[in-house]
């Protein structure tokens, strides 16, 4: 269905770029952004159910919308995987936010120890008299 969706938007879009009328330069825009994503979906669906082939997570589309959503590996029972950006955020006294960074991909916890220091460093001028997080940035070296 998706494929018979696709040859339709294409038989569209050539017939489009024969017009100059505003209304269709806008309409040609969106199909050739969605076009493209849509062949992506369908070759990625193809590799996975059919040729039984794995496609790794950076290559993957999860949404034709917002492309670059990441593929987010919790490893929780009630929320294994999640879809979107990790966001981090560090907090001073009081729940106030210093600074946040979208962090691109799946990127350990672990390794946002240091980014998150630096950047105390950088707003304040000196590091932090105390500083705690949650388990998931232990490790020797943090």
């Amino acid at each position: 269905m998706t494929q018979k969706t696709v040859t339709v938007a294409q038989q569209t879009l050539e017939q489009l770029r024969q017009q100059a009328a505003e209304t269709t330069q806008r309409l040609t825009q969106t199909l050739e952004t969605f076009i493209p994503r849509a062949n992506q979906v369908i070759d990625q669906t193809r590799q996975r159910i059919f040729e039984n082939e794995a496609v790794p997570a950076q290559e993957k589309m999860v949404s034709i919308f917002e492309p670059h959503t990441d593929i987010i590996v919790w490893g929780k029972e009630n929320h294994p995987v999640e879809y979107g950006h990790k966001v981090w955020l560090n907090e001073v006294d009081g729940g106030i936010v210093n600074h946040y960074r979208i962090l691109d991909g799946n990127l350990s916890d672990e390794l946002q120890w240091e980014p998150s220091l630096q950047a105390h460093v950088s707003t304040f001028n000196q590091p932090p008299e105390q500083a705690s997080a949650d388990r998931g940035l232990y490790s020797e070296p943090n």
